[in-house]
């Protein structure tokens, strides 16, 4: 579950070059794996939840301001389905299940962290044959 410091302009970020990265390390895992002729794990990628409004313009400042992380951050789940299926790998939106504390509209409270946990367990037990 990784992208939303990737959508910060410092980096050139957005939500399409995210899903990039988010494909090599798909592509690096399933090569290291391959290269020790080890079964290659099931992979998950997983959005992070949406960004939300919040009154830290120190916090969204980081991220090129409000607009542009909203928007981009409303991207990373389309962009992460597509690699997924691309890539053959699971896929899971955090957005349908958590929000990020308002306090600083990017990072999880502990419930919100708990809602990730908790709604990953059917798709691993899924994936997992379980």
């Amino acid at each position: 579950m990784l992208g939303t410091n990737d959508l910060k302009p410092a980096v050139n970020g957005n939500a399409l070059t995210a899903s990039y990265g988010m494909r090599r390390l798909v592509q690096i895992t399933r090569g290291h794996f391959a290269m020790l002729e080890e079964p290659v794990p099931e992979i998950l990628l997983v959005a992070p939840p949406l960004v939300c409004a919040t009154d830290n313009g120190d916090m969204m400042g980081h991220f090129g301001g409000l607009e542009h992380a909203l928007t981009q951050a409303g991207e990373l789940a389309q962009h992460y389905a597509r690699r997924a299926q691309e890539w053959n790998t699971g896929f899971f939106d955090a957005s349908t299940v958590a929000q990020p504390d308002p306090r600083d509209g990017i990072h999880l409270d502990a419930a919100n962290t708990r809602a990730i946990g908790e709604g990953l367990v059917p798709v691993v037990k899924s994936m997992l044959g379980l």
